[in-house]
């Protein structure tokens, strides 16, 4: 018998997230999420409107959103690619992304090169 941890695995192809704000859960589309970050053991999940609290890691959110396009651009980031307007090339290979809200987010040398050869650059 093989035990399952529902913690362990992501449910596959999920239009939701749960985050927690103002003392309530939240069930946020993924096209709504603008980019998620760590910050120590705290993840919050940043949309145009709120930003919310979520429990698991980033690792977890990453399996679990990779195939809406959201996508890791550093060691503390992931990134909704259909939340981005422009990109921009940047210093030591690096790439600044500019969000649809007009936020910058930096990608990591070595994400940088994941990112150009998932977006045929």
């Amino acid at each position: 018998i093989l035990k399952h941890d529902a913690e362990s695995k992501p449910p596959a192809g999920s239009n939701t997230v749960t985050g927690f704000s103002n003392n309530r859960y939240w069930l946020i589309q993924v096209q709504d999420i603008n980019h998620i970050d760590a910050h120590g053991s705290e993840i919050t999940c940043h949309t145009d409107q709120e930003t919310y609290y979520l429990k698991n890691n980033l690792q977890y959110y990453e399996d679990a959103l990779g195939c809406h396009g959201v996508i890791r651009i550093n060691k503390s980031q992931l990134i909704n690619l259909r939340q981005v307007k422009e990109i921009i090339p940047w210093f030591n290979a690096r790439l600044v992304l500019v969000l649809r809200n007009s936020q910058r987010l930096e990608v990591s040398k070595r994400y940088s090169k994941i990112l150009r050869k998932t977006l045929n650059m």
